[in-house]
């Protein structure tokens, strides 16, 4: 019974932190895969219910052939305004799986790394940030990627999931 009991508040400590992405010194690869128009665009985050639609939302626009522009806009509920924050971005591909590295452009030297999934319509897009839990460092893109292509089956691999609809 004491087990289960452990068991069930490190469940629950688990649950409540996974919301913070793994960050890395190092991206998956360079920039070289062209821009997916599909990205293009101004995203909201779904919520659990339609009160929480267009609280938070985010414009990607095309920064070069290569990288994105992403504008994340978080509203703070308090004074109803919304707070910016600015990002570079890119696709990378680790066994056909498309991945999104993403760096904050005040903080250029660190990487958060998300799987990313369309759906068929191209209007949903799925994102799993590697998660927070992964204790591994890494000095080179090469064993960054073997890393991926060896736990991106597994489902703790993945922090929380977000949804984003295009507006």
């Amino acid at each position: 019974m004491k087990k289960l009991l452990n068991y069930s508040i490190l469940f629950a400590i688990l649950f409540i932190c996974t919301a913070c992405p793994y960050e890395s010194a190092t991206p998956i690869d360079i920039p070289k895969f062209p821009i997916d128009e599909n990205l293009i665009g101004k995203w909201e985050e779904k919520g659990k219910d339609k009160s929480d639609k267009g609280k938070n939302f985010y414009d990607m626009q095309k920064l070069d052939n290569q990288q994105y522009s992403l504008i994340e806009n978080t509203l703070n509920e308090n004074s109803e305004t919304f707070t910016q924050k600015e990002f570079i971005a890119y696709i990378s591909q680790v066994d056909g799986q498309n991945f999104l590295n993403i760096q904050a452009k005040k903080k250029l030297q660190t990487f958060m790394l998300y799987k990313i999934d369309f759906s068929a319509d191209k209007k949903q897009l799925t994102l799993l940030p590697l998660s927070e839990y992964i204790k591994e460092k890494f000095t080179n893109s090469k064993d960054l990627r073997e890393f991926i292509s060896t736990h991106k089956h597994l489902s703790f691999f993945y922090g929380q999931e977000m949804v984003l609809l295009k507006n």
